[in-house]
């Protein structure tokens, strides 16, 4: 299986109308190809992590997230390859062939970076979420 992947980060994510809106979208028919979203919700910053097995259903589905014009939306960082060609990609592709019920998939809200951090690290993403953020020379004291 080939999966991309976005992240995004907002000022914050806080508009329940707005998740609903969200939710409502990743099960759209126009986006059955997606398999997992993550969002920090409540205080900032807002960060949304997309992954999916059709690139253009990640596309669709970002351009619904920008259509509710969240403050200080940026795409920080978008495979526009298979993640699959990444080292990450492949630690993903071995642990959905070995144990597909290890990854948690489906849209989930998280109100904390902690357990945003969590679902990084699970997926073998947490180095690159980091560097995305601008985070890893923060976490490694520098």
């Amino acid at each position: 299986m080939t999966l991309f992947n976005a992240l995004i980060r907002t000022h914050h994510i806080t508009s329940r109308k707005k998740l609903a809106k969200l939710r409502v979208a990743f099960t759209a028919p126009e986006h059955t190809g997606l398999t997992l979203a993550v969002l920090h919700i409540g205080a900032s910053p807002g960060m949304i992590y997309i992954e999916g097995r059709d690139r253009e259903a990640i596309n669709s589905w970002i351009a619904v997230v920008q259509g509710l014009q969240y403050k200080y939306f940026t795409i920080i960082s978008k495979t526009d390859v298979a993640i699959d060609r990444c080292t990450v990609g492949v630690n993903i592709e071995k642990r959905l062939e070995a144990a597909p019920e290890s990854l948690d998939m489906g849209f989930r809200e998280v109100n904390s970076i902690s357990n945003f951090g969590k679902f990084m690290k699970a997926r073998g993403l947490k180095e690159w979420w980091l560097q995305a953020m601008g985070w890893d020379k923060k976490m490694n004291g520098q």
